[in-house]
């Protein structure tokens, strides 16, 4: 069979964009935390009296980047994974073609569609261990992890200068993935043979990586603060990445489809790299049990595993589409095969599309800000994530919203620990101290509820709304 172009291969991923479900219409998640640097660099008027607004950056390359895409509007920095999205399609494919080469090529990027439109549906599908994704539903610098899969395909196609520059941009981008990074660029230096090629490769990626190293060093790393700082990440905010004393039922069937997948895939060169990588992790989980560090899970060394698990996925699902092709091929045509193809991506479109339609009529925070100003501070239950950036509004602390330097990340911790302690009083007395305590270190105006009832003291009621749960007070 004739391989596809190139170009039609990215038409393939420019459909699976626009029709995936992962828009968004307000900032979401994670981008309340990632998005928020690179926002204040284009709109530096706002926010100044937000105190995680004033910490310092993890991700400034990352931020200068988006921070030209909000000068374009906040909808195409919200919605920029799209892109990525596209260059997922791609490598993806380009990486299982090697595998399948005399295969029907329309069939086969039906196929990978599928599988794709189905991680937009059910996004676990390509996660990695503990909770690592390549390609999540928003726009936030993991999603540059998305480049690890470039790189990987480009140094199977012995393109090594384009594969090193993938690997580069994706750690300087997110620098979390410096052991991903590291770990990936010594398995490409194991595969190369010639001595040459090993030393400027090696080279390159020492003079490349360093720095980012001396910015983590100079910017993030406090040695007063690491060990409270890392235990408060590791145990408390990041449990569901760090901890690797214990893995759930879907890490273990991903364990079992990553075995499978080595077994079954038919490009040796590619196995061979899949199979390194698995090591790694398996090595990794020893190491990180036997040394029991902090620091060392705070390297998130499973990372590496969002770069299998979407080629392990889309491997065992095409054997297995293919073995039961091999059944049912006598009564049914290869047409009538792509058709149902068809028919399934058709489908998945409308689910995806529906998904879709119900975040563009949620409503998320009507008009809270026309009763406040920018000048006090909001106090906000610890679970809210959703409300600094689309709200434009200063907040005092969120769990979902995390410093990165280590004397910062103790310090929002105990922030964090004033507001569970104001929203979990049992009296007036309780929570009147708890609220002064904040007010030592906060220039506190508003506190946000979803319940009159957890509101003990005296507060004036300057907005509510009894359908989404929303209670509005002025502090006096």
């Amino acid at each position: 069979m004739n391989a596809l172009n190139n170009k039609k291969i990215i038409l393939f991923g420019i459909f699976f964009a626009i029709f995936s479900a992962s828009y968004n219409f307000y900032f979401f998640s994670n981008q309340n935390t990632y998005l928020l640097h690179a926002y204040l660099l284009s709109n530096p008027d706002v926010l100044n009296n937000d105190w995680l607004s004033n910490t310092i950056d993890g991700t400034p390359v990352f931020s200068i980047f988006t921070s030209y895409l909000f000068s374009f509007g906040d909808a195409l920095a919200i919605n920029f994974n799209k892109i990525f999205e596209v260059i997922f399609y791609v490598y993806l494919f380009k990486l299982i073609q090697r595998s399948y080469p005399t295969k029907n090529q329309i069939e086969l990027a039906l196929i990978v569609l599928i599988i794709c439109f189905a991680s937009s549906y059910f996004l676990p599908i390509f996660m990695g261990l503990k909770g690592q994704s390549i390609l999540g539903g928003i726009y936030q610098p993991s999603i540059f992890g998305v480049f690890l899969l470039s790189s990987l395909y480009h140094y199977l196609e012995k393109q090594y200068i384009k594969s090193y520059a993938f690997l580069l941009i994706a750690t300087i981008f997110h620098p979390s993935l410096l052991l991903t990074s590291v770990t990936l660029g010594i398995i490409f230096l194991l595969f190369l043979k010639n001595y040459k090629q090993q030393l400027i490769f090696l080279s390159a990626g020492i003079i490349g990586f360093i720095p980012l190293i001396l910015y983590i060093y100079f910017n993030i790393y406090v040695l007063e603060y690491s060990s409270s700082a890392s235990n408060i990440l590791v145990n408390f905010r990041i449990p569901h990445h760090a901890d690797l004393s214990n893995f759930n039922f879907l890490d273990v069937v991903r364990i079992i489809l990553c075995a499978l997948c080595i077994y079954a895939c038919k490009d040796d060169f590619l196995k061979k790299i899949l199979l390194a990588t698995f090591v790694f992790i398996c090595f990794y989980l020893v190491l990180a049990n036997v040394i029991d560090s902090n620091s060392f899970l705070l390297l998130f060394p499973m990372r590496i595993s969002q770069l299998l698990l979407p080629i392990v996925i889309t491997v065992v699902s095409i054997e297995i589409f293919y073995y039961l092709k091999n059944f049912i091929d006598r009564i049914i045509s290869e047409r009538a095969i792509i058709l149902c193809c068809k028919l399934v991506v058709s489908i998945l479109v409308i689910l995806n599309s529906a998904i879709v339609y119900k975040k563009m009529n949620n409503d998320l925070f009507y008009n809270l800000t026309s009763f406040t100003s920018q000048e006090e501070v909001w106090l906000i239950p610890p679970d809210s994530a959703n409300i600094r950036l689309n709200l434009k509004q200063p907040v005092f602390i969120d769990e979902k919203s995390h410093p990165i330097n280590h004397k910062e990340i103790t310090e929002w911790k105990t922030r964090l620990d004033y507001a569970s302690e104001f929203y979990s009083s049992s009296s007036e007395s309780e929570q009147q101290n708890a609220l002064n305590e904040i007010k030592n270190i906060s220039n506190i105006g508003y506190v946000l509820t979803e319940s009159p009832d957890t509101i003990l003291i005296n507060l004036d009621l300057i907005y509510q709304n009894n359908n989404r749960n929303l209670f509005l007070y002025k502090v006096r």
